[in-house]
C-alpha cells in the first residue's frame, strides 16, 4: 500500500508532512523486524550517493535507526515511475531528489527490515503512510492462515468486515471461463454500448469511463475494465465451441441428459429436473 501510494500520489515533503501532523495512529508500538513505526529524521547523510544514509529517532529509551541504501530503493522507483511513467529507471538525480525530500526534524514512516544482535538498532525501510487502503484474508486448506485488515486495524477490520458491490471483482472470474471456453486473451470483444436482455429486463451498462474504441481484447478489457465488452463477452460465452465440446459442458455442469449404461434419461424426466430443480 506504501509502495502503491507513491505511484499514485508521489512523495511530495509538505504534504506528507501535514498528513502525519494530522494523524492520530502512531504505528507499531515495539521495534522489531516487519514493524511499521513513526520515527523523526536526526541526520541526513547525503555525502556519497553510494552509501546515503538517513538517521531516525523513535524516543527516549529507544535504539536509533537508519535508512541505508537499499532502504530508499522501493519508494525511489514508486516515484520515478510517478513522476516519469511507468517504464523509467532511477537514477542518481533521482535519488538525490527523493534525498532532498527528507529533511531533520521531519517525521517519517518506516519499516523495519533488520534489528541488530547486539545493540538492537534497527534497519529502515523508507515507507509512506498511505490515503490508499487495502485487506488480505490468506487462505490454505480452509484455514485462515494470515489476515490484515488495512493499514490500521484497531476499529475496523476491512478484511472481514467491509461490504461491497461485486462489481468489478467478477471479471477475472468471466475471463477465466472464457479461457476456458475457447477464447484467447486477443480476442476482440464487442465493447460498443447496446441493450442486453436478461430474464425479459433491458440492462443497458453505463461505464465509469469513456473508451474510445469499439474493439478491444480480452486483456485490455481486463487491464482498462471495460464494462461493456465483459458484458457483452457474458453474452457470447459460448460462441468458441463446437457441438460436441458443448455437449462436454452440458455434461460437466450437470445439465445434459443422465446416461447409465445403454439407458439415457427420458425427455420428460430431464425437462422436469432441469426446470424444476436444477
Amino acid at each position: 500500500m506504501s509502495r502503491v501510494d507513491v505511484r499514485l500520489r508521489g512523495y511530495d515533503r509538505e504534504t506528507v508532512q501535514q498528513e502525519y501532523a494530522a494523524l492520530k495512529y502512531t504505528g507499531d508500538s515495539e521495534i522489531r523486524e516487519k514493524a511499521f513505526l513513526f520515527g523523526t529524521i536526526s541526520a541526513v547523510n547525503v555525502k556519497d550517493l553510494k552509501k546515503p544514509a538517513v538517521s531516525v529517532q523513535f524516543g527516549p529509551k529507544q535504539p536509533d535507526g537508519f535508512i541505508d541504501h537499499q532502504g530508499f530503493s522501493r519508494m525511489l522507483e514508486a516515484l520515478v515511475k510517478y513522476r516519469k511513467g511507468l517504464w523509467a529507471k532511477p537514477g542518481k538525480k533521482d535519488l538525490k531528489d527523493l534525498l532532498a525530500r527528507l529533511q531533520v526534524g521531519d517525521r517519517v514512516y518506516v519499516s523495519v527490515r533488520e534489528v541488530d544482535f547486539f545493540d538492537g538498532s534497527p534497519t529502515l525501510d523508507l515507507e509512506r503512510y498511505p490515503k490508499l487502503q487495502g485487506a488480505a484474508l490468506v487462505m490454505q486448506e480452509g484455514m485462515i492462515r494470515a489476515m490484515a485488515g488495512g493499514m490500521e486495524n484497531r476499529f475496523y477490520n476491512r478484511a472481514v468486515s467491509a461490504k461491497r458491490l461485486m462489481g468489478s471483482t467478477f471479471k477475472p472470474f468471466l475471463f477465466s471461463a472464457a479461457l476456458q471456453l475457447g477464447w484467447s486473451a486477443v480476442d476482440q470483444l464487442d465493447n460498443r454500448r447496446n441493450v442486453f436482455v436478461f430474464m425479459d429486463r433491458p440492462y443497458f451498462p453505463r461505464p465509469d469511463h469513456h473508451s474510445p474504441f469499439d474493439f478491444v481484447s480480452m486483456s485490455w478489457a481486463g487491464v482498462k475494465s471495460e464494462n461493456v465488452a465483459a458484458v457483452w463477452l457474458l453474452y457470447h460465452l459460448t460462441d468458441q465451441l463446437t457441438l460436441p465440446r458443448l455437449r462436454d459442458v452440458a455434461a460437466y455442469l450437470d445439465m445434459a441428459p443422465h446416461t447409465e449404461g445403454n439407458r439415457t434419461e427420458s425427455y420428460q424426466s430431464f425437462k422436469e429436473r432441469i426446470r424444476d430443480r436444477f
